[in-house]
């Protein structure tokens, strides 16, 4: 599903609401969704991303930020079995903000069949059938200013109401129009207020949230953790922020990264993006 602002879904404006006992074990029974890259997934010590926890993937532009959080979302859309066999996923909706206009399609679904042919050698002939059916769990926004971004984010819980299966968000990139906002004095207060709604659909809705943000006052290498990190969100989105992976790309013509926890801390751990756009830990 694919969708901008004003498209299909009625507009509504996002609520805080009460908890019944039944949704907050709903909740704790959710299955932890993971990446599947390992230097990612001990950020969390391994345990998963839980309902209502926020992953930051914070890095300069080229650093892998999108594909890395292409695999959550494979992993999320994959089916957690197929015909018997178990495949690793969970079965479940995501929703991806496209706000840089990075999304890829046809890098999806290579991330999709790597996967797929990990778990079903033997079953080679199924992989199109099994990719078929995650994209139909796959809903896409893209907003091309944060106003569309902010009515779409408002619209949400509508949207969620009729799709409760989605367990997914990721918003790629947070930052897209914070700067653009923030110089101009008649929008300065949208970027405060997407945030917000960001806030409250973190309190209020069954999701994961996995946000990409650009790191634009880096002084020093992500060897330097202190040095690399320069927040410069207000504590409306720092609140949130469950986990913080930090990446960047290593020197050189080769696609070789580095990631790294920056909170809680983690050692760095140095990664290839091959052609098929999986995520090899070195």
């Amino acid at each position: 599903t694919q969708s901008t602002w004003g498209g299909w879904f009625k507009f509504e404006p996002a609520m805080l609401v009460d908890e019944s006992a039944e949704q907050v074990l709903s909740k704790l029974r959710s299955p932890p969704l993971v990446s599947g890259v390992p230097f990612v997934d001990e950020v969390h010590r391994n345990k998963g991303l839980r309902t209502n926890e926020v992953l930051e993937i914070f890095g300069p532009a080229g650093s892998g930020k999108t594909q890395l959080a292409l695999h959550f979302v494979a992993h999320c859309i994959l089916p957690v079995q197929w015909q018997g066999i178990p495949v690793g996923g969970l079965g479940k909706d995501a929703i991806f903000f496209d706000n840089d206009s990075h999304f890829c399609v046809a890098l999806l679904i290579r991330i999709l069949k790597a996967t797929i042919l990990q778990k079903l050698e033997q079953h080679s002939g199924t992989i199109e059938d099994i990719v078929a059916s995650c994209l139909e769990r796959l809903h896409v926004f893209r907003c091309f200013n944060s106003f569309q971004f902010l009515a779409s984010l408002k619209a949400l819980p509508s949207f969620l109401r009729s799709r409760p299966t989605v367990r997914l968000l990721v918003i790629d990139s947070l930052s897209s129009f914070y700067w653009i906002d923030k110089l101009n004095e008649t929008a300065a207060h949208i970027g405060l207020a997407v945030l917000s709604a960001v806030s409250s659909l973190q309190q209020s809705t069954p999701l994961s949230i996995v946000a990409s943000k650009s790191a634009f006052f880096s002084s020093g290498s992500i060897f330097d953790e202190d040095a690399f990190h320069k927040e410069y969100m207000p504590r409306t989105w720092t609140q949130l922020v469950t986990y913080r992976l930090g990446v960047d790309k290593l020197p050189g013509p080769s696609w070789s990264y580095v990631g790294r926890g920056l909170s809680p801390s983690s050692p760095p751990a140095k990664f290839d993006i091959n052609m098929e756009g999986s995520i090899l830990q070195l």
